[in-house]
């Protein structure tokens, strides 16, 4: 079984403002969080969080 994109049940417009936005978290990143961008599905975003003692999280998107 081949698993599917989120992407596909999305609109364009929802997509380019998504890659917009990653983009820009990409280039200027919060302090202590690292984005970790799958560049074949755009939905498919997982963080790294650093928080106070260096704690790291690690989040993944639940997709749409």
């Amino acid at each position: 079984m081949t698993e599917k994109s989120s992407a596909e049940n999305l609109c364009p417009q929802t997509i380019r403002r998504v890659a917009k936005e990653v983009g820009k978290l990409v280039s200027a990143p919060p302090e202590g969080i690292k984005l970790h961008v799958n560049d074949e599905d755009i939905t498919d975003i997982q963080a790294t969080i650093t928080g106070p003692g260096d704690k790291k999280s690690r989040c993944k998107s639940s997709g749409t």
